[in-house]
Formats: structure tokens, sequence, C-alpha cells
């Protein structure tokens, strides 16, 4: 039941990989953007000491569907650069960067550094920052940027699209946020529980694992939620909550990563193993590898797995588009959609930092937790919410 790898290559974890399998992105003391060849496009930029996670070390990645373009949290700062490492431009004043975002329609960034949420344009324009929350380490953004999501140790705060703040909402060992690209779901793991909040910061559901999760990811349609734990279970749920199946591996699970359509989970852990199911629960193949595996990374498509243990591992998963194109009908969003992604217009030269002013910062004002109610008093989340109800009951 043992596959082996197209390649394997220097690196280490996280790794992204790009919409179509062409592309993968990976830490391990520098930065690298390889070819889904194994050819090594550039490294650089110094990583892998900017995210304490878990007791481990992470630098913030991302990387837009055609593989294009590369997003970076260093300890020097936030950059946007494409596949020759040309940087498009950069934000050096607060750092190290915690974490960051891309939004699903890939318009918006979101990132935390120094206990302050930062939201930009794919330009590099400042939309707006908060200095009020300095242990915010997590961050999640929707579609066209109209909620970003920040959450600390033990707590989740949303705000709309000028950086106010709609609501909070308090729950225990939070460890990862991730905005759902179908609907704006929030999905939370917190200790052993993963919880599924509405926009509006109501609770949807939530299911306790047994075990403190390690990771969660959801499906670019938003149809599917897969978690890891310490136990070292594997689960899979659909977009309600519903317990589709698990499966108990040989040590902890670090990492979870499903495709576009959620047909595909792949998962990783400290035995050393990355594995692929089928939706259905199946096992299709494990591989094992020279060191714990702290993060995995499938394509939109399903063409191509990438994962991140004592090196960078690439498996061909099944014939795709060429390198360097996007799958029709494979995105993040599960909407058909051809065009590549555009250029952004390079707003500083290289090696420029963004000047950002600390006036831009917008004031916050804080809602009832957990109460959809309490936001209905500013005109412009009333809004918001509107936009999600109606999309979900869409």
């Amino acid at each position: 039941m043992a596959k082996d790898p197209a390649w394997s290559a220097t690196g280490g974890p996280p790794v992204a990989i790009s919409a179509d399998g062409g592309y993968v992105l990976s830490d391990g003391e520098s930065f690298s953007l390889y070819s889904s060849t194994g050819g090594k496009l550039w490294r650089g930029f110094g990583g892998s000491a900017v995210l304490a996670r878990g007791g481990e070390l992470f630098s913030p990645l991302a990387i837009t569907r055609d593989g294009k373009y590369s997003i970076l949290g260093t300890d020097g700062g936030l950059l946007y650069l494409d596949s020759s490492q040309r940087i498009f431009w950069q934000d050096s004043q607060f750092r190290p960067i915690q974490g960051l975002a891309l939004s699903p329609d890939e318009n918006y960034v979101a990132s935390v550094a120094d206990g302050r949420v930062s939201v930009y344009t794919r330009g590099g324009e400042l939309v707006w920052r908060n200095h009020t929350y300095p242990d915010v380490q997590y961050v999640g953004i929707s579609p066209a940027g109209l909620l970003t999501v920040a959450g600390s140790p033990d707590t989740i705060h949303a705000f709309n699209q000028s950086g106010f703040e709609l609501w909070n909402y308090t729950a225990p060992g939070i460890r990862e946020i991730i905005v759902s690209p179908k609907n704006s779901d929030i999905i939370i793991a917190s200790d052993y529980t993963i919880l599924s909040l509405h926009p509006s910061g109501n609770l949807l559901w939530s299911y306790y694992t047994g075990s403190e999760i390690r990771d969660i990811g959801v499906s670019g349609d938003g149809s599917t939620i897969a978690a890891g734990n310490q136990g070292g279970i594997v689960c899979l749920f659909d977009e309600n909550g519903k317990l589709l199946w698990s499966y108990t591996a040989g040590d902890w699970i670090n990492a979870v990563s499903l495709s576009g359509d959620g047909s595909l989970i792949a998962a990783g852990g400290n035995d050393r193993k990355v594995y692929l199911f089928e939706r259905s629960g199946r096992l299709l193949w494990n591989y094992t590898t020279g060191g714990w595996v702290k993060s995995v990374a499938i394509s939109s498509d399903g063409s191509g797995l990438a994962a991140g243990a004592d090196m960078v591992y690439y498996f061909a998963l099944q014939p795709g588009s060429p390198p360097g194109t996007t799958s029709p009908t494979a995105t993040s969003t599960g909407q058909a959609r051809t065009m590549a992604t555009p250029a952004p217009s390079p707003v500083n030269p290289v090696g420029e930092a963004t000047t950002v002013s600390p006036s831009t910062t917008v004031p916050v004002q804080v809602t009832t937790p957990r109460s959809a109610s309490g936001a209905s008093a500013f005109i412009a989340p009333g809004i918001i919410i509107l936009y999600f109800i109606r999309r979900r009951a869409s």
C-alpha cells in the first residue's frame, strides 16, 4: 500500500502547493519554491524562527492558485513575491509575522505581528490595522475581505472590512482558525474540540475529539472538514459537523489537508508517515519518510501532494494540468475558473519596505460576545451579516 514520492528535496515544514500541483512552497531554514518536477526555482529569505506552534517553530506562508505568487511571513516582516523571487511589496514595520492568510479570492492578505492584525489588498495597500490585541497569533479572512477573524489562545475576534470588531468568542486552547471559502463559517481547533461558528458569531456545532487537536483543514468547496489530534486520530466531518469517519494511526497526527472537492484527504504525523484517504474513508496508501511529518498540502485538483518532514516530499497523484496552469474545475471556492491570477501592481521598488503610518489605525467597537444582535448597532456589520445569511440560503 506504499507509494513512492516523485521527488524529495532540501526543505521542511510548513509546505503549500498551487491548485494544479505545479508549484510547491516550503520552509526549512530558508523558504524554497519548487516546480512539480522537483526543480528549485528559488531559495532565500530565512524562515523557521517566527511562530511557536505547539512547541515547534513555523514560518507562515501561502501560495496563489496558479503558483505565480508567494506570501511569506518572516522574522523581518511580510513579503509578497513572484516565482522569479521578485518582491512586489513588503511590510517590515511590525514583525515577526506570527500568522497570515490569503483570502479565497486572493484579493486580500491578513497577517498578525507584534499584537497587531493587518489587512492588505493584493497590491500591498494597507486596508486597516488594529493595535489592541497583544496576544493574537492566528488569523483567517473571508472572500472579498468582508470578515477577518483573529485568535489568541483563548479568544476569537471578528472584524468587518473597516477593522471594527463585530463580536468576540471565548474558547480554551485555540490553536488554529480557518474561514470556510463556501459560507465563511469559522472553523476553530480549541483544545480537544472542533468548533464551527456562523459569521455572526453564533455557535453552529462542536465536536469533542478526545485528544488535543494538532491541525484542521477545510476543502475548497467548504463541504468537508478534517482534523488530526495527539491521539493519532484523523477525523472527517461534513459541513454540518456530522462525523463521516475516523482513522487511528500509530502516533500523533500533526497535519491534514483536503483537495478542493474533499474527495482526497492527506495526513501526516509522528509515525513519520504520509497518509492518503478517499472521502469514503478508504486508505489509498501511506509512505514512511525520514522524520516526523509536520505539514501536508494537497493540490485543489488532487493531482499533487507535498509533505514537510526531514525533507520536502512530492507525490504525483494523478495526471493533472501542466505545471503553472490552473485547473478550470478545481478552485478554492469550488466554482469554475480558468483565468490565471493577474499580477499585482508593484507598489515599492524591490527591497524597500512599505511605509505604514500608525495614524491608519482603526478604532475598535466591541459588541456582545457570541451574539449577532450586538453587531446590529452598526450599519456596516448588519449589511455583512445579511450578506452571509443570504449567501447561505442561496
